[in-house]
């Protein structure tokens, strides 16, 4: 990809009208502070432009080279600030190609985009400001304008993969991944197998249902040694939904690498586990110590627990679900659930109402409230709650299954 600053350090001094010495001394001053920038001294350069913009505070190769050097630095609002006064003083289309960049490098899209269009109009077609335009475009979203700008970064610059990347990102934001697919399958083509284009062409097709397609594409970029460690978890992930919990744990291993784990890959290592069928060791990872366990967390625990018929710590682990966070209506389901698999009707009756005063699961609620009056031995009771459950769930086959059973039970007796 073409960077930024090769793109603005030529051309920068425009001497017409000036006289001799003062235009000689002037072109001695750029040309010294882009040496220094680009050899590595931005602060060097950064003083000399400075000192010399004391005495031409209007200068627009001045305010230009000043924002090309703070944008090297990484100080992106002054650098913004810098190009928007070399505009003012005339700078055209190389100032406002910097205002596109600095705006859209310190997180103003709506700054950069308007920019990008008056740098556009004024004849500058780099990479750069054509992908800054595009991004800016995304960044608002608005990705239809986006296309437009890629389009034309394509056209002018083929063999580049930033704007066939970007151009198959945005087709994907618009909902057409077919589209973007094509995208994609055309860079490779062209480009052969770049990182980018492999990593969008398997969005695409995660988004078309091709899993396996997409899980080959990510393994390729692992082949290759291209893949980083966000593609090796999305490839865990892939596995693990296609039913290799083995593969996917390698791969989220091999993604943290030393590292210790962060929460969300302590949910995905547990997750492998447990759908390998290491119930404890799962257990194990979501309870790793000098982490915070989270109430969904507890929530899955409880969930392991009772895979192991172990009913009591799962009560127990429903329990602290709820403590870390009262509203937790998964943690009142299951602790409902568990309440009846140990025949105490009372306690899982708390957590069903529980859970029906939150408007929430109310399915899953009144039919487990139903459980809990057949578990009394109240019918009448059950059936009650049951046909409650048919007035707001008309159509649910298992409610009316329960209904019919019950009502033949009750004509029996």
């Amino acid at each position: 990809m073409v960077k930024v600053f090769s793109l603005f350090f030529p051309a920068l001094i425009t001497l017409a009208a000036i006289p001799v010495t003062q235009a000689q001394n002037k072109a001695a001053i750029l040309s010294r502070a882009a040496q220094l920038a680009r050899g590595g001294r931005p602060e060097s350069a950064l003083k000399l432009v400075e000192k010399a913009l004391v005495n031409n505070p209007g200068d627009k190769d001045l305010l230009l080279l000043r924002g090309n050097i703070l944008f090297r630095m990484g100080r992106y609002e002054e650098s913004l600030a810098a190009y928007k006064s070399a505009a003012k003083a005339g700078g055209g289309g190389p100032a406002w190609e910097g205002t596109a960049a600095a705006a859209l490098a310190a997180g103003k899209p709506g700054e950069a985009l308007p920019a990008a269009a008056r740098a556009l109009a004024a004849g500058k077609r780099s990479p750069a400001l054509l992908l800054a335009g595009g991004r800016a475009a995304l960044q608002l979203g608005r990705p239809s304008e986006g296309t437009a700008w890629f389009r034309r970064a394509i056209l002018l610059y083929p063999s580049e993969a930033p704007p066939r990347v970007l151009l198959a990102r945005a087709l994907l934001e618009l909902g057409r991944p077919k589209d973007a697919a094509q995208v994609a399958r055309e860079s490779l083509q062209v480009l052969g197998p770049a990182a980018g284009v492999l990593r969008v062409l398997a969005a695409a097709d995660l988004d078309l249902g091709e899993e396996g397609e997409a899980a080959d594409l990510l393994e390729v970029l692992a082949w290759t040694g291209k893949a980083g460690p966000r593609d090796l978890a999305a490839l865990g992930d892939l596995k693990l939904r296609l039913g290799l919990p083995l593969e996917a744990l390698a791969l989220y291993r091999k993604a943290r690498g030393k590292k210790r784990p962060g929460k969300e890959q302590v949910h995905r290592e547990a997750l492998a586990l447990w759908s390998a069928g290491k119930l404890a060791a799962a257990e194990k990872m979501l309870l790793s110590p000098g982490k915070e366990t989270p109430a969904p967390w507890w929530v899955e625990i409880g969930r392991l627990r009772l895979a192991r018929k172990d009913t009591r710590g799962a009560i127990q682990a429903f329990r602290e679900a709820l403590k870390k966070d009262p509203e937790s209506t998964q943690a009142m389901l299951w602790l409902g659930r568990t309440a009846l698999a140990r025949s105490d009707p009372d306690q899982a009756e708390k957590a069903f109402r529980l859970l029906l005063s939150r408007d929430a699961e109310r399915r899953e609620a009144l039919l487990g409230l139903s459980v809990v009056w057949e578990k009394r031995g109240d019918p009448r009771e059950a059936l009650a709650v049951l046909r409650r459950a048919r007035g707001e769930f008309p159509s649910d086959p298992e409610v009316l299954e329960r209904i019919l059973r019950l009502e033949r039970a009750l004509e029996e007796n």
